[in-house]
C-alpha cells in the first residue's frame, strides 16, 4: 500500500519513504542532440542542430568557407559566450541566408563561428521565426512543428539523433531573395521580394 503523498511534493514524499523506487518516473541520464535535415543556400544538405538555448544562429567557418558562396559582412562580428564563460569573436554575419527544411524556406541571418563542432545550429531566432516546437513522442525520437511565416502552412517533420539525420539528395527551387525590409514589430521583419 503507498500513501498519497497529499499537500506535500512527490520529491518530499520519495525522501520520507511514502513512495517507492518502482513508482517514481524518472529523466534519463541523457538524450542526444536532436537534428533536422537542412538545406543551406540551396546547394548542400546538412544536419542542423535544435537548440533553443542559443541566442543566434551559427554556421561553422568550415562549413561557410566550403558550402558554397555565401557573402559574410565582417564588420557584424559579436562576442559569444560560453558556458565554460570562454569569450570569442565570431567571424561575422551572413544575411538573408535561405535555410530550406521539407517544403518551406526561412530566411534567417547567420553568424560564422570558429572551430564550431557543427555545420549549423538553430538558435532561438530561428525557432522564433518558425514558430517552432520540439516533442518528444519516445526516447531519442523527437518532432519539431514549423510553421512557414509567409503562408502560416504548418508542418511537422522528423528529427534524428546527431550523426543520424537522413539527409535529401535534390535540392530545392530557389525562392527569390529578400531585398529590403519593412520592421513589423519587435524582432519580425516583413521582406520585399525582387522577383526575375
Amino acid at each position: 500500500h503507498i500513501e498519497t503523498p497529499g499537500a506535500m511534493g512527490i520529491a518530499e514524499a520519495y525522501l520520507i519513504g511514502k513512495i517507492s523506487d518502482s513508482v517514481l518516473i524518472s529523466s534519463a541520464d541523457f538524450v542526444a542532440l536532436q537534428v533536422v535535415p537542412v538545406w543551406i543556400n540551396y546547394t548542400k544538405a546538412v544536419e542542423g542542430i535544435i537548440d533553443t538555448g542559443s541566442q543566434i544562429i551559427a554556421m561553422s567557418e568550415d562549413f561557410w568557407f566550403n558550402g558554397g558562396t555565401i557573402a559574410i559582412e565582417e564588420a557584424r562580428k559579436i562576442y559569444m559566450q560560453a558556458a565554460s564563460n570562454d569569450r570569442a569573436e565570431t567571424r561575422g554575419l551572413c544575411k538573408n541566408v535561405p535555410l530550406t527544411i521539407g517544403t518551406t524556406t526561412f530566411f534567417v541571418n547567420i553568424q560564422v563561428i570558429r572551430d564550431a563542432p557543427f555545420d549549423l545550429l538553430l538558435g532561438q531566432p530561428f525557432h522564433y521565426l518558425a514558430k517552432a516546437t520540439v516533442s518528444f513522442p519516445d526516447f531519442n525520437k523527437a518532432r519539431i512543428t514549423l510553421t512557414d511565416p509567409n503562408t502560416g502552412l504548418q508542418e511537422v517533420y522528423a528529427c534524428y539523433p546527431k550523426g543520424r539525420a537522413i539527409l535529401p539528395v535534390d535540392p530545392p527551387t530557389p525562392l527569390p531573395r529578400p531585398t529590403a525590409f519593412e520592421q513589423d514589430g519587435p524582432g519580425t521583419y516583413h521582406y520585399k521580394c525582387r522577383h526575375k
